[in-house]
């Protein structure tokens, strides 16, 4: 009896199989490792949360080509080279029909030499510095503004309320280091004078020594290009020293919801780029459906790397549809001539893949929350300039 049961297993699995075809069983496979834990995780569980909304969603619509979306996510750690032997394993090994990118500009950049390797297109949902797209690779398209690009709205605000100079503080790395390379080339189109670029090694570095030395400088402005954990870091060394700038801004960290809670009135007056936030005003296509579909689906607030997530699976369904299968040829062409809007903005790439059509906007915290400062049609509340302990 026990080997008559287990044939009609077999036979039950193998008539399934061959009727994939036929009924719809078959699934898309769409590979991807995202930075759920080390350096990079909160941005990184943003950007997987975003891939599982839009995976959810597009299977409620009917999947891809009539067949169901399969989504299969490994968690790399934030190591890039983790991360490269797990894009490796899906094209390889578990031959994924099509990738979704991993988190962070040193990780895509390594990636991307994989997927450019095998022609997978690789929209970049939470990578920016040019350097990936100056290699001549043609499968990795950007959804960010570029990383130079970031702070063009905090420099024209100080520029416009009189400041005069600024000091860069960047950990040494590419995302940081891109950043800070925009403040340079930014403030010069502005009239601003950067007085000095302070870059720092990876691991340790010692910000009470860094905060002195900005503090002997004397500027009008400080900009931080970092990862949310040395943002933190830093400010506590500004906190402890009691200095603090008229005008300061930082990358990433404070995008996030928990930035305020977490620092409570420190946080008032903080400036920091995003390329996406929450808030009714951004006027794109579907933005409040997926504030509203996002938060019920996990409870949070989405950021502008949930965002961008998310759009990276819109531009692919849409090059999927345009295409007509799975040939990733096509689909790469398809990318390569869009010119769309998701809920992160406008898309639209040049020919090296770099994002040309989404402009990057200005945040900062005033009473306890972020309000949009620039760019100014799409302000809910006017920049203010606070010293320490949020003074006037």
């Amino acid at each position: 009896m026990e080997s008559i049961k287990k044939c009609w297993v077999f036979l039950g699995i193998f008539f399934l199989v061959m009727l994939e075809p036929v009924f719809g069983f078959a699934t898309i496979k769409i590979g991807a490792a995202v930075s759920m834990s080390g350096k990079y995780e909160k941005p990184g569980t943003m950007v997987c949360y975003g891939y599982r909304l839009w995976e959810k969603q597009v299977n409620e619509r009917g999947g891809l080509l009539g067949k169901k979306v399969q989504l299969v996510v490994y968690d790399d750690g934030s190591n890039p080279d983790t991360s490269v032997a797990l894009y490796r394993r899906l094209i390889e090994e578990e031959k994924v029909d099509l990738v979704l990118s991993p988190y962070s500009s040193s990780i895509t950049y390594k990636v991307s030499a994989i997927t450019e390797k095998y022609h997978y297109p690789l929209l970049a949902a939470g990578a920016s510095d040019p350097a990936i797209w100056h290699r001549g690779f043609r499968y990795v398209f950007g959804m960010y503004a570029l990383a130079d690009r970031y702070f063009t709205g905090f420099l024209d605000i100080i520029a416009e309320y009189g400041f005069h100079t600024v000091v860069t503080v960047a950990e040494n790395d590419r995302f940081p280091v891109s950043a800070a390379n925009g403040v340079k080339k930014w403030s010069e189109t502005f009239g601003l004078d950067v007085l000095k670029t302070i870059l720092y090694p990876k691991g340790q570095p010692d910000f009470a020594a860094i905060v002195k030395e900005i503090g002997a400088l004397n500027p009008d402005a400080v900009v931080l290009c970092a990862y949310p954990p040395d943002v933190y870091k830093f400010m506590g060394a500004m906190k402890l020293l009691k200095y603090r700038p008229r005008a300061f801004a930082a990358t990433i960290a404070p995008t996030f919801k928990d930035f305020g809670i977490r620092l409570g009135r420190d946080a008032e007056g903080v400036f920091g780029p995003s390329q996406w936030e929450a808030n009714a005003r951004i006027p794109f296509p579907g933005t409040k459906k997926f504030i509203s579909d996002f938060e019920k689906f996990t409870h949070l607030t989405p950021t502008y790397h949930a965002a961008s997530a998310y759009s990276s699976c819109e531009i692919l369904e849409k090059s999927v549809k345009e295409a007509g299968s799975l040939d990733r040829e096509l689909i790469a062409d398809a990318i390569r001539k869009m010119d769309t809007f998701t809920v992160l903005g406008r898309f639209k790439v040049n020919g090296l893949g770099i994002q040309v059509g989404h402009t990057p906007i200005t945040i900062q915290w005033q009473r306890g929350k972020r309000e949009i400062v620039w760019p100014r049609k799409m302000q809910t509340a006017n920049p203010v300039f606070r010293h320490w302990y949020g003074q006037e």
